[in-house]
């Protein structure tokens, strides 16, 4: 499947769309056709690499039965009534309440009202989520006037097959809303400003770090969009509040874990922390902090030098995954549609872009390779894997991510320069004759 994407995306990148319209159908038809056909082959497979799937039926099965979630886990023998001889018994953490938000709640009940603890009904919603993320990411690539079959670097990548048509992960319905949010926001209409407002809340209320994409999204005097925003936050909570919130659930136990699979810094900002005498607080301070100062930083470079909202979300994106207190494979694929809107390196509608105003060739394309390698850290969750091998298997993907960063950003300053010396009236250095840049 890797070998097909990236081969796909090459063939995508260095030809041309099909010139008849008979020609062009059959073209969107293999596209489509063969990420579904891999969707479709593991669609009727149960959920492999993780029992989260599995967690949701239950999270659905209390709420439908009208307890919350929040407040105790599976093992709790008030709920001794409700276990099943299917569900129950592969549930992990059934210590522990539920970690999702109500976005996410609100997807594992509507899937369990047509079929209470079935995998098939919550598969085919996430399946729903995931066709129309696709779609989605086409109608924003034709508004940027980018080409719309690189939909495939999301369509054709291993990570959203496995994780969303095996494992059915809600991270699917969380990049729906956020591509949502980010189409009708480009709208200049005061009701689109709302409708951003829901759907951003929306994806917010699923994975909690798409919040940070109010720094892409929002305008100045975007009182709209704001109150939309803040209405969606509020009115999901209250039909919690009757049923018991409980501290919102295993969320505060999740930021302080410290398992094998702790993110790409904490690691290192734990073993700076531990050596400086500090605590977890601190750490988790520390984390807070740097993500707030780099948001800083992509607020800055949105609003006063011109980065474009998909870019920006891109960037907010991975500031969230590089000081995230877990990096699981089932995150990388929220990166990848935007991967695909800053390929071009362009702001749209602004073709005299300066660099500056350019979103780095580069850093896109190791984020890229990076989400492309992941499927290969399966190997530590597998039956026989060990701590040992996270050092392999988590890291060397990112370093070779990073691998291409030297050569493609020389590349992009050479183009720049090139650019700059044809201009009309420039002299073309012999520099560059000799060197042939394109």
């Amino acid at each position: 499947v890797t070998l097909v994407s990236v081969a796909g995306l090459g063939l995508v990148l260095v030809a041309r769309p099909a010139p008849m319209q008979t020609w062009r159908i059959a073209e969107w038809v293999l596209l489509f056709g063969i990420g579904g056909l891999w969707r479709a082959v593991l669609f009727g497979a149960p959920p492999t690499f993780s029992p989260d799937a599995y967690r949701y039926l239950w999270d659905a099965h209390l709420l439908l039965h009208g307890l919350s979630p929040y407040l105790h886990g599976p093992d709790y023998p008030g709920f001794a009534g409700l276990r099943d001889a299917v569900i129950w018994p592969i549930l992990g953490f059934r210590n522990v309440p539920t970690i999702y938000p109500p976005g996410a709640l609100l997807v594992f009940v509507v899937a369990g009202s047509v079929a209470p603890l079935k995998i098939g009904a919550l598969k085919f919603a996430i399946a729903l989520a995931d066709w129309a993320s696709a779609i989605l990411l086409i109608a924003l690539l034709r508004r940027q006037g980018s080409d719309p079959r690189r939909f495939i670097l999301y369509w054709w990548s291993p990570l959203p097959i496995i994780e969303f048509a095996l494992n059915a992960h809600i991270d699917a319905v969380a990049i729906a809303w956020a591509l949502a949010a980010l189409l009708v926001a480009g709208i200049a209409t005061r009701g689109a400003r709302v409708a951003a407002g829901i759907f951003l809340a929306m994806a917010a209320l699923t994975k909690i770090y798409p919040l940070l994409f109010v720094i892409a999204i929002a305008r100045r005097e975007d009182r709209g969009f704001f109150a939309a925003l803040g209405g969606t936050l509020v009115l999901a909570y209250l039909p919690f509040i009757p049923l018991g919130l409980g501290g919102g659930g295993f969320l505060g136990t999740y930021f302080r874990q410290r398992w094998v699979d702790q993110g790409i810094l904490q690691r290192f900002l734990g073993q700076i922390v531990t050596g400086a005498g500090g605590s977890a607080s601190l750490l988790t301070l520390l984390q807070l902090g740097c993500i707030g100062a780099l948001c800083l930083g992509v607020a800055w470079w949105r609003w006063r030098v011109g980065l474009s909202p998909a870019a920006s979300i891109l960037a907010l994106s991975a500031i969230w995954m590089l000081f995230a207190p877990h990096l699981f494979p089932w995150y990388l694929p929220a990166i990848l549609p935007f991967v695909a809107l800053a390929w071009d390196g362009q702001v749209p509608q602004m073709a005299a872009a300066t660099p500056l105003q350019r979103t780095p060739t580069a850093p896109v394309l190791a984020l890229w390779l990076f989400a492309l390698l992941m499927p290969f850290t399966y190997v530590i969750f597998a039956p026989g894997g060990t701590a040992e091998l996270f050092q392999v298997f988590f890291y060397l993907p990112f370093v070779l991510a990073l691998s291409p960063l030297r050569h493609a950003a020389q590349r992009a300053t050479l183009r720049q320069q090139w650019r700059v010396a044809t201009a009309p009236g420039a002299t073309i250095p012999a520099a560059f004759a000799k060197r042939g840049v394109r």
